[in-house]
């Protein structure tokens, strides 16, 4: 029995380890892309004379999409993570303290556990899919990283001429929310999904 609790505790410290890895890679995806965002904002007015094109704003946006999207992608994915790995913790915990060892019982109670966490994730209201700070600061990303996308409607519409202010700012806002929208409906699909998936490292069979 002492070499199972054992084993259960090498396996929480993994998942502690996990956790802190998950956070480090968050932090490094945030500032790389703080580094991006303040060179785009920085030289945008230059970036025609850098790049001597009349079309280097619009591949200049077109980039920054890409690395928007690919970053607000990264930053989900490694949410569902950090999740998967709480929810590791939590459940190697509960199993601890009650001396759960039986690898029957174990593996009866990690099913019992995740279909509770995934009832739970999959009613929780909108609203509070995006509590905490660490789902706000994704939320906060994706709204800035919608705004490339008003940028590039903004470049095409100077470059055919369009006159019509109103409907071009209708169009760059129409951009902006049909971009913000798809990758908020996107994380909010992968942050419900996390607790479907039990994790492999307490996956005991």
């Amino acid at each position: 029995m002492s070499s199972s609790k054992e084993f259960l505790l090498s396996v929480y410290e993994r998942c502690n380890e996990h956790l802190k890895d998950q956070s480090t890679k968050r932090d490094q995806a945030i500032a790389f892309y703080l580094v991006v965002l303040s060179f785009y904002f920085g030289s945008y007015g230059n970036i025609s004379k850098i790049l001597n094109s009349p079309y280097s704003p619009l591949m200049f946006n077109i980039v920054m999409i890409l690395v928007s999207g690919m970053t607000i992608r990264t930053l989900a994915g490694l949410r569902s993570w950090h999740m998967q790995y709480t929810n590791s913790v939590l459940f190697l915990n509960n199993i601890i303290m009650r001396e759960v060892f039986d690898p029957a019982d174990i593996k009866a109670e990690a099913q019992a556990f995740y279909a509770r966490v995934d009832a739970t994730l999959q009613a929780r209201p909108l609203r509070k899919l995006f509590e905490g700070i660490e789902n706000r600061v994704i939320l906060g990303m994706t709204l800035i990283s919608g705004l490339p996308a008003a940028m590039l409607v903004k470049e095409v519409l100077l470059m055919l001429k369009f006159s019509h202010k109103e409907l071009a700012f209708i169009f760059e806002i129409s951009a902006y929310l049909i971009y913000v929208l798809y990758y908020l409906r996107s994380t909010i699909m992968v942050i419900r999904s996390s607790g479907k998936y039990q994790t492999w490292i307490v996956n005991f069979g």
